[in-house]
């Protein structure tokens, strides 16, 4: 336990470490290895352990789902107590939630969150660049879970009524001569764009 932190951060910790065994007791003999435990124990917390198609859990847990958020926080806690478990002798190969080779999405994405983190920090340029490349390039084996970005902007659609105004009176050259032909005086550049946009976007 970090005893620096804070009393509410202390109390979080153990009641994720609770959470952890009571998942354990109440699944034992069912797992081989400790990620296949963890990636389970975190399914859960965020689908629950009750089947309302038959109306039973057969855990007797009866979790109600959770937030991915307070998923999130869960599993973070447990994980910062297994690393510093994993620090002690004789556990070192036994760590809960170890890190495994990221793929090119997720180092692209550990990159993106890096950056995205250093903006906000002083003196960033004095960084240890080997250490973010070390760590950028790791994922852990059980990772969080992706909050969904769900958009309630509202979509508006050119009315088709008007679609070939737009196209034919729409991209005229700038100080071209209404008289040019058509080749001198539309911009089908931009027309070809417009009508893949059209065509090929979504619906």
């Amino acid at each position: 336990m970090k005893s620096h932190q804070s009393q509410s951060w202390k109390e979080k910790s153990i009641f994720s470490l609770r959470l952890l065994i009571e998942y354990i007791n109440a699944h034992t003999k069912c797992f081989d290895q400790p990620v296949t435990l963890l990636q389970s124990f975190t399914d859960c917390l965020t689908t629950g352990t009750f089947d309302y198609e038959v109306c039973y859990d057969p855990s007797g847990l009866y979790w109600r789902p959770r937030s991915i958020p307070d998923a999130n926080s869960i599993l973070a806690h447990i994980t910062h107590y297994t690393d510093a478990l994993a620090l002690q002798k004789g556990y070192d190969e036994n760590q809960f939630n170890p890190f495994r080779d990221a793929t090119k999405i997720e180092e692209h994405l550990n990159w993106c969150a890096y950056y995205q983190k250093q903006k906000h920090v002083f003196l960033n340029h004095l960084s240890n660049q080997n250490k973010a490349h070390y760590y950028n390039s790791k994922q852990r084996s059980v990772s969080q879970l992706k909050t969904p970005t769900i958009s309630d902007e509202k979509i508006y659609r050119f009315p088709e009524e008007h679609f070939n105004d737009l196209l034919y009176k729409g991209f005229i050259r700038a100080y071209s001569s209404a008289s040019a032909p058509d080749r001198e005086r539309l911009d089908y550049k931009n027309i070809a764009i417009t009508l893949l946009l059209n065509g090929g976007g979504d619906s």
